[in-house]
């Protein structure tokens, strides 16, 4: 479709028409020279813009879902801004909903101090890399004291913690509200079949 090249590598726009929708997509690779060698560097969609990542559930309250929606955006052109916002996220859910609170205020034993009092579901525990998370905010005191600060993070350090909000946001508002649900239904169901038919 076009293409551009400069002293940093030859940028290469394609557009096709996706198979499932119908609809333009535009896809920008990048290739550079190695030993004389053309090699891909990057690969990415351009149009529309993506996440790669499930829609947030709508039983999510509206002030984690907002910051969550956030790092998930963000996450395809900076990690950095991304794990800033979902820690930020994850602090804020730690804090509010599960009502933990430090003496340090880091978000590392924020993680560590609501795994002991239980408030993290084992099988949470058991599906994240628990050690991953924590092993990355290690790695880097500084954003373990200000959740929020946009730094360089380890690899797949916002994908870690993205994952771990996701399996949050399901063992506490969604499974939560849809066995609200179906107790109710339930519940309509077991009235009416109480309720003596009409004359």
């Amino acid at each position: 479709m076009g293409q551009l090249n400069t002293a940093t590598g030859v940028y290469e726009i394609e557009g096709r028409i996706c198979s499932g929708c119908n609809m333009p997509t535009l896809e920008l690779t990048i290739h550079g020279s190695k030993l004389g060698y053309s090699v891909l560097r990057e690969r990415r969609m351009i149009y529309p813009h993506g996440t790669g990542r499930a829609p947030c559930p709508s039983e999510v309250p509206e002030e984690y879902k907002r910051i969550y929606e956030q790092a998930c955006a963000v996450l395809p052109e900076s990690a950095e801004a991304s794990a800033a916002l979902a820690r930020r996220c994850l602090q804020h859910l730690l804090r509010k909903h599960l009502e933990i609170k430090t003496k340090s205020g880091r978000l590392a034993d924020e993680i560590r101090e609501a795994i002991a009092a239980h408030k993290i579901p084992s099988q949470v525990i058991e599906i994240i890399d628990m050690g991953r998370v924590l092993g990355n905010l290690g790695a880097h005191p500084e954003q373990d004291q200000r959740s929020g600060e946009i730094i360089d993070v380890q690899p797949g350090e916002a994908e870690s913690v993205l994952d771990l909000l996701e399996e949050l946001f399901e063992s506490y508002f969604v499974r939560p509200a849809t066995m609200k649900r179906k107790k109710e239904s339930l519940n309509a169901r077991l009235a009416e079949a109480r309720t003596p038919p009409k004359p």
